[in-house]
């Protein structure tokens, strides 16, 4: 007879057949051992951080890739709308985002022209007139009555100077194109207007008296439909632009910077700054705090180049010299940037210190900063938008 087998009890020092370190007889790795597995967990540490830190790498650059709209030429009139850049080609407004990827169309037909706000866009042709949205839809579309010069849009009000170069009339709409008010500029001629104040309630205009021997700059500010604020003659010297800056209008002229309130009453108690020689590059308003941005006014067309810029916060003047000449010059949320072909010089507000950034191509025109850390530039022909380095 065969003997009955015993089955074989389970060894509970024995993990699937393999004898453990505390088994009896089972050997702990020795010292060797542990130093090669500690060398493979390091090693596969090490290749893992290797392929994170290459995967960022590509995605950074990948971000620092100049996006080109294909469809933009460098003479289009191309401007911002916040993070997005609008192009008029001679009869579309396209809007674009930061990739460069259409996101609206509009027509305007031909021989229109249009000025961009934060979330707005005023735009005429002829005696029509257009306000459209940042989506791209139409918050109004009228035909005014004579020939549209230019238009501005507020918050709530838009304001178009319409007619003749001598004879203009600024006339103020709501939102919804109900008539606020109809100002006439007889013998002026209306170089610019704008908005201030809180929700832009106020209107300024900025006029011309061109009938003596030299021209004389007028301001006059409005609260339309209720009466004229206030209004000056400025004679010591031509005003080229206006910007608020906390409820006052700073007034920039051939040779100084003046402040200006509401009822366009001097501020003599708000210093006044020289720019004498310099040209008004770009605005920003950033926090509480208004930035200016100035370069050397250039003497010719061979003298484009400047290598000294001027920046006036809140009417505290700091000069920056550049590392080498450049072209270009802007201000974004963060701080001041330069442009020459191949470089990008960048300095944070309140430093006198720029970092540069060496391009693998070349630039050719700066045209207008986006709100996300991106601008818009042309190289010939091309017209691309860059992730501006910091």
């Amino acid at each position: 007879m065969q003997r009955k087998k015993t089955p074989n009890k389970k060894n509970k020092y024995v993990i699937s057949g393999l004898a453990g370190k505390d088994s009896p007889g089972g050997q702990p790795p020795s010292h060797f051992q542990r130093i090669i597995q500690w060398l493979i967990i390091g090693a596969l540490a090490l290749v893992g951080a290797v392929i994170i830190i290459y995967l960022l790498a590509g995605l950074f650059s990948d971000q620092r890739k100049p996006r080109q709209i294909t469809a933009a030429r460098p003479d289009h009139i191309i401007q911002p709308l916040g993070r997005d850049a609008l192009v008029y080609d001679g009869m579309f407004l396209t809007c674009y985002d930061a990739n460069a990827t259409m996101r609206w169309r509009y027509t305007l037909g031909l021989d229109a022209s249009y000025r961009a706000a934060d979330t707005m866009v005023a735009a005429w042709n002829a005696q029509q007139l257009h306000v459209i949205d940042k989506n791209g839809g139409a918050v109004f579309n009228d035909r005014m009555g004579g020939r549209v010069r230019f238009a501005r849009v507020g918050e709530s009000l838009i304001a178009a100077c319409v007619g003749d170069e001598s004879e203009s009339v600024v006339t103020v709409l709501s939102h919804s194109g109900i008539l606020q008010d109809s100002i006439p500029f007889p013998d002026l001629y209306v170089f610019d207007i704008g908005f201030f104040s809180q929700k832009d309630k106020l209107l300024w205009v900025l006029s011309l008296d061109l009938n003596g021997n030299a021209p004389i700059t007028n301001i006059s500010t409005h609260e339309p439909g209720r009466l004229l604020m206030g209004r000056q003659e400025l004679m010591n010297q031509l005003i080229y632009s206006v910007y608020p800056q906390d409820n006052l209008l700073m007034l920039v002229g051939t040779s100084q910077i003046r402040a200006y309130d509401y009822k366009c009453v001097r501020q003599v108690n708000i210093p006044q700054v020289l720019v004498y020689g310099w040209q008004l590059s770009d605005v920003r308003t950033v926090g509480r705090n208004t930035y200016s941005l100035f370069q050397y006014m250039p003497q010719s067309s061979d003298s484009l180049y400047f290598t000294e810029i001027k920046v006036v916060a809140n009417q505290n003047a700091q000069s920056l010299r550049l590392l080498s000449p450049c072209f270009a010059s802007a201000l974004n949320d963060k701080g001041v940037y330069c442009f020459s072909n191949s470089t990008i010089f960048y300095a944070p507000y309140g430093s006198s210190v720029f970092k540069s950034t060496v391009l693998p191509y070349q630039i050719t025109k700066f045209i207008c900063m986006l709100d996300n850390g991106r601008a818009v530039f042309a190289s010939g022909n091309d017209v691309f938008i860059l992730k501006l380095p910091e």
